[in-house]
């Protein structure tokens, strides 16, 4: 049976189940506009001009939530495949960046060979940090009463939307994620609870440990 199919007939037969997929697919894209915006930051923290820093997280953000939906593998299983032993991950920018995207990325890197280390740290690494978020979404989704399966299809969709939108639009991801947020709706609730985790401070930081993990792995 078709996935679209079967949900479809689960929400009818459990309206409840609404609410939950509300606070899922209703708010999770501002939540990866939010995540779009901290890789963005943290590459530029670690080193990357603003535009292209935003060009990588919005692309690797498309490639991470491309891989899960094509291949139909758990997120949990796909972080794995791409995490190398030396802590590094092997999620290559050949997978996220093509045509002349990619050529000019690669004239920026030929003319100044320090960027490898944070193209690395968001380009390389950053697939991972998606898998986790698209993970984290699907097990939000169960807690507020999905099924497992549905919850992970709504997820993986949820962040390829929002990817593409970010990548099809040219917006900048925050002002992105204010068109979908009203004043004291669910999703401008959603975004307080990410805020006061420190969502966007942890995602920076990740990419800027993994650009400082690159740089020292080439030094020894």
């Amino acid at each position: 049976m078709p996935l679209l199919v079967r949900q479809l007939q689960i929400l009818k037969a459990d309206e409840k189940m609404f609410d939950a997929v509300t606070g899922l697919s209703g708010s999770g894209p501002a939540y990866i506009f939010l995540a779009i915006e901290a890789l963005a930051d943290g590459g530029v923290a670690a080193g990357l001009p603003r535009d292209l820093a935003l060009s990588l997280a919005s692309q690797t953000v498309l490639g991470a939530a491309t891989m899960v939906s094509k291949t139909g593998k758990h997120p949990g299983v796909l972080k794995d495949d791409v995490t190398s032993p030396d802590g590094t991950t092997i999620a290559g920018v050949h997978e996220l960046e093509k045509g002349s995207f990619r050529a000019t990325l690669m004239n920026i890197l030929k003319a100044d060979e320090k960027m490898f280390d944070a193209v690395t740290g968001l380009s390389g690494s950053g697939p991972a940090y998606i898998f986790l978020a698209i993970e984290a979404l699907a097990d939000g989704g169960v807690a507020a009463g999905l099924p497992r399966e549905l919850a992970l299809s709504l997820a993986s969709q949820t962040v390829l939307g929002a990817a593409t939108m970010v990548s099809k639009t040219g917006k900048h991801p925050g002002v992105l994620k204010d068109d979908v947020t009203s004043p004291g709706g669910t999703t401008i609730a959603g975004v307080h609870e990410l805020e006061k985790g420190s969502f966007r401070a942890t995602l920076m930081n990740a990419v800027v440990a993994a650009a400082k993990r690159s740089r020292e792995l080439s030094q020894s």
